[in-house]
């Protein structure tokens, strides 16, 4: 849950205008966000890689795989390793059920969140997360994955990379869990920048022959492309050998992603416009109108976590027929009076 305080302060926000989204992200770069959540628990059941990359190299992207000169130059990743990390390592926090037990769970969640987080923070987003599941009727486990996200709003470019090299340590973890837990079912959610691991895991598993590792993806307000997930694009194939489908939540008040995304990146994403061209038959896009901004998603008063449960085949508990307790809530991310 979000604190009354923390709501109060950034409902106010939406006072701004267009200027709501880059203030909401300026107030996500101070690293005050864990303040405004309720529960942060510390031992959380999550695979991390906070710390496995150099952060100061980072910064000089050009320099990087991912940019044009290290491109050109064949710079490896590994120079932005730290020692005694590699490629797909990871490590883990907390009692993962089916993987530091002895328990073998029907299915397992695991939930990739944004950016500009530091480790309370995404514990507090991880937190509320399974909360929105749960509320729902969902009562199977929820694993986070967390990464290093606590760059400032200037910083894109940085978080774009890291996003996209955790990929395959998130790939790694899946794959390790599944040959553990052969019979149990595994679903992928992610949430903002989330979307870049969620997406590059997919496609490293589809690449290395473990295409039915995953059953369902569901990316909320995600930040890759439009046309990657259509024919053609760099994730089509990967989104195809879902079973469960992919479910894809984007809003079109979504102003970090419609104005601000697509002013850095020069195209359309997922989250802001959903697909563009042919998508695969089990891709689905999912807009959510009510949804009123970037932030709220997740959020029980605006966001639409009873959707993506309804996606999993989950009932909601006859409870939610009263919406009273959702109505309770407020969101900092509120529409404009």
């Amino acid at each position: 849950m979000v604190k009354e305080g923390g709501l109060s302060l950034l409902k106010h926000t939406n006072r701004l205008g267009p200027l709501k989204d880059p203030l909401a992200l300026l107030i996500f770069s101070t690293g005050i966000e864990k303040y405004f959540h309720e529960q942060r628990p510390s031992d959380f059941p999550r695979v991390t890689t906070r710390g496995h990359f150099d952060a100061c190299r980072l910064r000089a992207t050009p320099l990087t795989p991912e940019g044009r000169i290290g491109g050109f130059l064949g710079v490896p990743r590994s120079a932005f390793i730290e020692d005694g990390h590699h490629e797909t390592d990871y490590g883990t926090v907390g009692e993962i059920p089916g993987y530091t037990d002895d328990t073998s769970p029907e299915e397992v969640t695991v939930f990739v969140h944004g950016w500009l987080a530091e480790e309370e923070a995404a514990l507090g987003r991880m937190s509320l997360l399974r909360y929105g599941l749960e509320s729902n009727g969902y009562s199977h486990p929820v694993v986070g994955f967390t990464w290093d996200t606590d760059q400032t709003a200037p910083e894109w470019d940085v978080g774009k990379i890291i996003a996209k090299w955790n990929g395959p340590k998130l790939a790694q973890f899946v794959a390790d869990y599944r040959r553990e837990n052969p019979d149990t079912k595994v679903r992928l959610i992610s949430n903002s920048l989330g979307a870049h691991p969620l997406f590059s895991a997919l496609k490293t598993l589809d690449d290395s022959g473990f295409e039915d590792a995953v059953v369902s993806a569901t990316v909320l307000g995600g930040t890759v492309p439009s046309e990657s997930v259509a024919e053609g694009g760099r994730y089509y194939d990967a989104v195809r050998s879902l079973s469960d489908g992919f479910y894809n939540y984007w809003t079109p008040s979504d102003r970090t992603l419609v104005v601000y995304y697509k002013m850095m990146e020069g195209t359309d994403s997922v989250g802001g416009a959903g697909a563009k061209g042919k998508t695969p038959d089990n891709y689905h896009d999912r807009r959510v109108e009510y949804v009123p901004d970037h932030f709220s998603f997740m959020l029980p008063s605006r966001g639409c976590m009873q959707e993506v449960v309804s996606d999993f085949g989950v009932e909601p508990p006859e409870s939610l027929e009263n919406a009273e307790i959702t109505e309770r809530i407020e969101t900092f991310a509120a529409r404009r009076d």
